[in-house]
């Protein structure tokens, strides 16, 4: 009789424990459910073309929306000198490029940049005038294309874009449909601006067949 107990006991027990596994397992799987759903989530949320991304030789001027402005991080530190804050855009055959806008900055690089900054100047703080651009290609055919061609102010000043201190690679081809933006900057030797012309490059096929001349836009600066 006590034998029979026993083994009944020791069943109950069993049982128990294989309940207690299977509600723990089940707990596991619910939860990563959940994570996976939430993962996924998270992946498809859209990017938007504004967003700064991080350059390695120049602050983030995101922070600087008007004259007087001052940001610091561990690349110097720059103060708003002018801002035109006006959406441009212009057709250059199918490449439709806008400026989002345009901003002069007095600048002080941080020591371990000295080195990159002097391909372009030797004073350890200068003034630079930088754009943002968003360039769309609109035709189903690879263009040749650049942004900005040159720049050149109302103090006589004209700056090729040789000169460019961003170095996010927005010139040269640009696919079927292929959207690129970034920004582009040149340190300036007057910083006395008043007004700026762009030029931007010609467009052209990937065969070098000439299909639009450049185009110009005007910046005006209080």
């Amino acid at each position: 009789m006590n034998r029979i107990f026993i083994y009944s006991l020791l069943l109950l027990l069993l049982a128990g424990c294989s309940t207690n596994k299977d509600t723990t397992t089940n707990t596991i799987i619910q939860d990563v459910e959940k994570t996976e759903t939430s993962t996924q989530k998270v992946n498809v949320m859209p990017v938007s073309t504004d967003t700064y991304i991080p350059n390695p030789q120049v602050i983030d001027d995101t922070s600087l929306l008007a004259t007087g402005d001052f940001y610091r991080d561990r690349k110097g530190e720059g103060t708003l000198k002018a801002l035109d804050g006006e959406t441009k855009s212009i057709q250059v055959d199918s490449i439709k490029l806008t400026v989002k806008d345009a901003k002069i900055i007095d600048y002080r690089p941080a020591y371990s940049l000295i080195d990159f900054y002097h391909t372009y100047t030797h004073d350890e703080q200068f003034t630079f005038i930088k754009f943002f651009v968003e360039m769309e290609n609109q035709s189903d055919e690879q263009k040749k294309f650049s942004p900005i061609a040159f720049v050149q102010t109302n103090t006589g000043e004209m700056i090729t874009w040789e000169k460019d201190i961003y170095l996010e690679e927005l010139n040269g081809v640009l696919n079927p449909g292929e959207r690129k933006s970034g920004n582009i900057g040149f340190i300036v030797e007057n910083s006395a601006i008043k007004t700026m012309q762009l030029s931007t490059s010609d467009v052209y096929t990937e065969q070098e067949k000439l299909l639009d001349k450049a185009k110009t836009l005007d910046f005006h600066f209080d």
